[in-house]
């Protein structure tokens, strides 16, 4: 499936040369892949059925936080998938898992050149994995508006609405108005209010 290009910059910027998205990777409602590995690779993996012993997809639902490829590639040193993924250029990444709710979601990424992110590279990674995930289930799930999505995002990250303001009011047209008249924001199941700074 396609991602829109703007919103990839933040991750391109952060190094990031190649994605694999998976949304809903444990839900019974079923998942979404966006991915831009290089063909030939995705072509072997599915025609050799390798995602059935691919440690980082193996390890996927039971990370705590985002670990680089060579950290999983430690636990299973002979696995023929990450020798054969090395072929492609995929060597070199990092998989952020991405828990929006009850739902697990997956951004691995691919880092040129970078085998062992620094402490902030990383987390700034885990942050545009995490606005990306909220913006593409939110196009997935029309009950809530991406800018309803982005504000709950903002929340939960423990900023005011004066800060959520300032990040979000270039973007969406009235956001100010919105924020400063303690709007409702509602999710598919609950509804939360944004409080005054």
């Amino acid at each position: 499936m396609h991602v829109p290009q703007p919103l990839l910059v933040p991750l391109r910027e952060l190094g990031a040369s190649h994605f694999s998205i998976v949304l809903n990777m444990v839900s019974d409602r079923g998942y979404r892949v966006y991915c831009d590995y290089p063909q030939q690779w995705l072509d072997l993996y599915f025609r050799q059925m390798l995602y059935l012993c691919d440690p980082v997809f193996f390890c996927a639902p039971h990370l705590e936080d985002a670990t680089t490829w060579t950290e999983i590639a430690a636990e299973f040193p002979t696995d023929h998938v990450v020798r054969k993924a090395r072929d492609f250029g995929l060597d070199n990444g990092m998989t952020i898992p991405v828990d929006i709710g009850d739902d697990r979601h997956l951004v691995s990424v691919t880092l040129d050149d970078v085998e062992t992110p620094s402490r902030s590279h990383r987390d700034a990674l885990v942050l545009a994995a995490r606005e990306l995930v909220a913006t593409l289930a939110d196009m997935a799930d029309p009950e809530v508006s991406r800018f309803q999505s982005r504000v709950l995002f903002l929340q939960e990250q423990g900023l005011s609405t004066a800060e959520i303001v300032r990040i979000i009011s270039g973007v969406y047209d009235g956001a100010e108005i919105v924020l400063g008249a303690d709007a409702a924001c509602p999710k598919p199941t609950t509804t939360r209010q944004i409080g005054h700074a």
